[in-house]
């Protein structure tokens, strides 16, 4: 998560978009992270760059990290 001074400058965007194209070249279908369920905005963001929810959550217990995925 980037800091609030820098955030919504596009900075995590084109980090994101730079290594995807990076990942690709070395073989890998898609990408996968894990967001907070209690934090929207970063939801949102990963949503904005592609990542879909896959509906597993992890850990089971608290705090809940929603996976989400981006195929390349």
């Amino acid at each position: 998560m980037a800091e609030s001074a820098v955030s919504g400058r596009g900075i995590g965007t084109s980090i994101i978009q730079g290594c995807l194209p990076y990942f690709a070249s070395l073989g890998y279908r898609g990408v996968r992270l894990a967001v907070d369920e209690g934090n929207p905005q970063s939801s949102a963001f990963r949503r904005k760059n592609g990542f879909a929810e896959t509906g597993e959550r992890f850990p089971k217990g608290k705090p809940v990290y929603l996976v989400m995925e981006r195929r390349l």
